[in-house]
């Protein structure tokens, strides 16, 4: 602290006088410090990238899911088919009808893009199909109508005829028995529309092996076929009770047999040419 002094002017005579102390005035207030608070922690987010919905399939309207054919619609084939129908998960599946370029068409079941389950299809050259599918072929029972008028309704497998069924032809004769590749093979009966029927084996659709014939006008054949034609040991009755019984060679006594007759007359035994009687002759064979 230091002493303050006063200068007195009086007149022309200057005096000096010793005053109290004077305190200094005080420091200038220091400048306030602002303390800033510390930054945030910066969080790094991952970016997550969200494509855009996929553009719908070429040649399709209908309904779809996650960009696939899902639902119900209709698709163009670059061949120029058309499919209309229900689909899962960008195949066929469900019921829908598929148009062929061809013109033909199915209308009927489908699974995981195959024809498979009950259908129709119709073909280009009148002939219609109904019944049961598997992998697009023809598969299990089913209805063939034919275009002539001819019809089969039977089993079917791999898109062959094969089992059993039943085959009308337009002539009015009916077959009903078994089928392997389409053909008769096995077991059947043949009616034919006149009155006369075959009933026994059949291979490549001829009658072949042991069959029995009964002709239209009474007549009754039983024993040995081949291709068609009445070959073999057999026996023919005829409506009057008169029977031959031995070898046959298209269809007329030949070889050795015997023929009865219903009156009282002496059997004919012995050999035959052509259905005509040549000679007696016995032999040991047992008929």
């Amino acid at each position: 602290m230091k002493a303050a002094h006063t200068l007195i002017l009086l007149g022309s005579s200057v005096l000096f006088s010793a005053c109290a102390t004077v305190e200094p005035p005080p420091p200038p207030p220091a400048e306030p410090v602002v303390v800033t608070p510390p930054s945030p922690a910066v969080v790094l987010v991952e970016a997550i990238y969200v494509p855009p919905p996929p553009p719908p399939p070429e040649n399709y309207s209908g309904d779809v899911r996650n960009g696939l054919k899902d639902g119900v619609g209709v698709y163009d084939f670059p061949s120029g088919s058309r499919y209309e129908g229900q689909f899962s998960n960008d195949v066929k599946n469900g019921q829908g009808k598929l148009s062929f370029v061809n013109g033909e068409t199915y209308d009927g079941e489908f699974t995981n893009g195959h024809i498979t389950g009950y259908g129709k299809h119709k073909y280009r050259n009148g002939d219609v199909y109904v019944g049961e599918f598997a992998d697009s072929r023809k598969e299990g029972q089913g209805e063939y109508h034919f275009a002539t008028g001819e019809k089969y309704v039977g089993h079917y497998v791999k898109d062959k005829i094969t089992g059993k069924g039943i085959w009308s032809y337009r002539n009015g004769d009916r077959y009903e028995g078994e089928f392997k590749n389409s053909v008769r093979q096995g077991s059947g009966t043949y009616y034919f529309a006149s009155g006369s029927k075959y009933e026994g084996s059949f291979e490549n659709n001829y009658f072949h092996g042991q069959g029995k014939y009964t002709f239209a006008d009474g007549r009754e054949y039983s024993g040995d076929f081949f291709h068609d034609h009445i070959k073999g040991r057999g026996t023919l009755t005829y409506p009057d009770g008169e029977k031959y019984t031995g070898n046959f060679v298209n269809g007329r006594y030949h070889g050795h047999g015997i023929l009865s007759f219903a009156i009282d007359r002496v059997p004919l035994e012995g050999l035959w040419k052509d259905g005509r009687f040549v000679r007696y002759e016995k032999t040991n064979w047992h008929y």
